[in-house]
């Protein structure tokens, strides 16, 4: 639901237009129709007129945590406090990108987050987790392991403001998840530290995920064991060389937004073939998901189950036909390429 300007907006399995004098009408028509999940564009109007289109929405009978607000990066910190501060949170599932700045989440799990978005304290309390916004803070109190989960366009101004207190300190390790910061630069930033350049992906999230790792010169087995353990808690772990690790950005790092795609499209080819949305939805979610299973337990060639499901003169043989005849298959070579290319450049 975009109030600032006519858009197409998939919700639900609907495709509809809608301005801001029409989006309390669509979305009692969508109510209608057994729709649960609204996604409401904000930024694109002041604080005070998205904080009153909020209210006016939820005086329609919705249901908690029916509402996924996409921010597009519009807000700093203290106008996502002064919304969250001003709006019931209950109906809001998440934020999408809220803040302009690098300092909170790309996408935050809404009501933990949010209180901490208006109140740091609320992690140490809830959690017993401490947080800061002192980066030296961390690195000289850190007891076991170090994470740098900062975007590496970043990372040379954050690696300076380490500088003062990298030679001193005592971290068993440190870890970066950033794309295209090679070994090189962070054993240069943090001098005879113990390294590993790890690259999960999002299905971590759901404890599906795979991450690559690769050690320093200054690790150890038990530094290798300590990355092993954390990243074996949210799905697989494979070891490999640092000259492969931004082509393992470009594979299993963006990867799955190249998956979303295809289903979103298989799903669009349902519809376009008379199937209703939401059931287009399923079936192209469940065959994939399907066909990663079988292929992972039966230990398959993905060739050899193609050729299993494609018989002579028949369906599949022609869907096939048509998507080599558009070139998929060298789509997917190349985006996967030219993901590689951009992870070397963020390192550079």
């Amino acid at each position: 639901i975009n109030p600032a300007c006519p858009k197409t907006v998939k919700s639900s399995g609907l495709i509809w237009q809608t301005t801001a004098a029409k989006i309390i009408p669509e979305i009692e028509k969508m109510l209608a129709k057994d729709c649960t999940v609204f996604k409401i564009k904000i930024g694109r109007q002041s604080l005070r007129e998205d904080i009153e289109l909020f209210r006016q929405i939820i005086r329609l009978p919705l249901a908690p945590n029916s509402i996924v607000l996409d921010g597009n990066r519009c807000w700093e910190q203290e106008q996502l406090k002064q919304f969250v501060g001003q709006v019931d949170p209950n109906y809001i599932l998440y934020f999408e990108e809220p803040l302009r700045d690098l300092g909170l989440y790309a996408k935050i799990d809404l009501l933990d987050s949010i209180r901490f978005a208006v109140d740091e304290s609320f992690f140490e309390q809830k959690y017993s987790v401490l947080t800061t916004a002192d980066n030296n803070e961390v690195f000289v109190q850190a007891q076991d392991v170090v994470f740098l989960a900062i975007k590496p366009q970043i990372f040379s101004a954050i690696a300076q403001e380490l500088a003062s207190v990298a030679d001193e300190a005592r971290v068993p390790l440190v870890i970066s998840i950033m794309a295209g910061v090679s070994i090189y630069q962070l054993e240069a930033a943090f001098p005879r530290l113990p390294v590993i350049r790890a690259m999960p992906n999002t299905p971590a999230t759901v404890g599906a995920g795979v991450t690559a790792v690769s050690g320093g010169a200054y690790i150890q087995p038990k530094h290798q064991e300590t990355a092993r353990e954390i990243f074996a808690a949210v799905g697989e772990v494979v070891e490999v060389s640092e000259s492969l690790m931004d082509a393992v950005t470009g594979l299993s790092g963006s990867g799955p937004a190249y998956v979303a795609l295809m289903v979103e499209a298989l799903a669009d080819g349902g519809v376009a073939s008379g199937l209703p949305r939401p059931i287009a939805q399923q079936l192209a979610l469940e065959t994939v998901l399907g066909t990663a299973k079988l292929l992972k337990e039966s230990k398959l060639h993905p060739a050899e189950l193609k050729d299993r499901v494609t018989s002579p003169g028949g369906t599949t043989i022609a869907g096939i036909a048509q998507l080599e005849k558009n070139s998929f298959r060298s789509a997917l070579i190349e985006a996967v390429k030219a993901a590689t290319a951009r992870s070397q450049e963020l390192g550079k």
